[in-house]
């Protein structure tokens, strides 16, 4: 038996937002796998709805209000964009299983019923949309990472009795309303729409800003913009009591700072200061916690508020039933194993498909790796390899 997993493919709605370019190198890694005895597990983050256009009509409402509106055909303008990727999908899940496990992009398929059914709908066959998976045979824990990443999973505001989406999907959806839409009206060439949130490390993106204003000469002070922009997303209700809620110490010295002492130069300071704190949990606590979880002999994987909103079966998961954890997320591709008494536990992480826009010298270039990892136990023992092929496009 093999296994195949992949995460993070962003699959967009064809709209500026859409990142993802590579359907065929999808089609032909799963054509290299047809006649083989293997499953696929899609780990998260594979429709790219948080930034697509239908959302974003919707506006800043609350999530209940999202769940309620948000339409069915935002599948369709995604399956429809990429109409060879999805066609390969359907033949492959109609021999294969196929599991759909989601993410913090598109964790609105779990939740939405009316979602699912038209994706369901659109391909002629029926994947299994879940949370996690869990391999029994392996004791291997499939999930995509967000839980571990308080900026990225949902939170409970106790007062109002509602869900608050998490700070990393409220905050690219209030930047894709307000400062998207400065740009259109400068029109601002497309890969600066296309490239400013990607760029990593996050604390790089003011650099980026100034590099591309100086290349484009676009007539707009862009990081000055971006960075007025950033500061009135955190002053903004929703924001703040996501603040309250996860952060209530930190709360009162940011809405000090914020509301009595707010200008450019403390924005900057604000946007960096977020940016790298965010940086830091993507890039490594998804792996601390993981090595938490393997290295113990016993004791839960997940706390209560690691799936507010979610699976509270997942609470269930102990250590001593998992020898291995596969995650995406983070978007950074990883393979560490660790020692529990006599036995080898390891940390997976599949990386991504999603482009990032890195600094090599004085330039910036917009990388892709496309990163997948497969784990064979037809030798009586798991094999797990961790595969990357670089696309770079300057």
């Amino acid at each position: 038996m093999k296994r195949l997993f992949l995460s993070d493919l962003h699959v967009g709605d064809g709209t500026a937002k859409d990142d993802f370019e590579f359907d065929e190198e999808f089609v032909k890694l799963l054509e290299t796998f047809e006649a083989e005895d293997v499953e696929l597990i899609i780990n998260g983050d594979f429709l790219e709805i948080s930034k697509s256009r239908r959302l974003k009509k919707l506006g800043l409402v609350p999530l209940s209000v999202v769940f309620e509106r948000l339409e069915p055909e935002v599948v369709d303008d995604i399956v429809l964009n990429h109409e060879r990727l999805f066609k390969k999908l359907a033949e492959f899940a109609k021999k294969k299983k196929v599991y759909y496990v989601v993410g913090n992009h598109d964790f609105y398929m779990l939740k939405m019923d009316k979602l699912r059914r038209r994706f369901w709908e659109l391909l002629g066959v029926r994947i299994p949309i879940c949370s996690h998976v869990y391999l029994d045979d392996w004791k291997i824990l499939v999930f995509h990472g967000h839980q571990f990443d308080v900026t990225n999973r949902l939170s409970f505001d106790a007062k109002s009795r509602e869900l608050l989406p998490p700070l990393g999907d409220y905050a690219a959806r209030y930047m894709t309303i307000h400062f998207d839409d400065l740009l259109y009206t400068y029109n601002v060439p497309e890969d600066i729409l296309k490239n400013y949130d990607n760029v990593k490390p996050a604390t790089d993106t003011v650099k980026w800003l100034e590099y591309v204003s100086k290349a484009y000469n676009v007539g707009l002070d862009l990081v000055e913009e971006w960075t007025k922009t950033f500061v009135k997303m955190l002053k903004t209700p929703i924001a703040k009591r996501w603040m309250k809620v996860n952060y209530p110490l930190m709360n009162f010295f940011s809405n000090f700072f914020i509301n009595n002492f707010g200008g450019l130069k403390l924005g900057e300071y604000i946007v960096r200061a977020v940016d790298k704190l965010r940086r830091l949990r993507q890039s490594d606590v998804l792996y601390k916690r993981s090595k938490k979880v393997l290295i113990r002999k016993r004791g839960k994987v997940f706390k209560k508020k690691d799936l507010v909103g979610f699976d509270e079966e997942m609470l269930e998961y102990d250590s001593r039933d998992v020898n291995g954890l596969i995650l995406g997320h983070s978007h950074y591709s990883d393979l560490r194993f660790f020692k529990r008494g006599g036995d080898t536990t390891f940390y997976l992480n599949t990386g991504t498909w999603w482009p990032v826009v890195s600094k090599r010298g004085k330039v910036f270039h917009r990388i892709c790796e496309l990163t997948w990892a497969l784990i064979d136990d037809s030798k009586g023992k798991l094999e797990i390899e961790l595969h990357t092929r670089v696309r770079t496009i300057t």
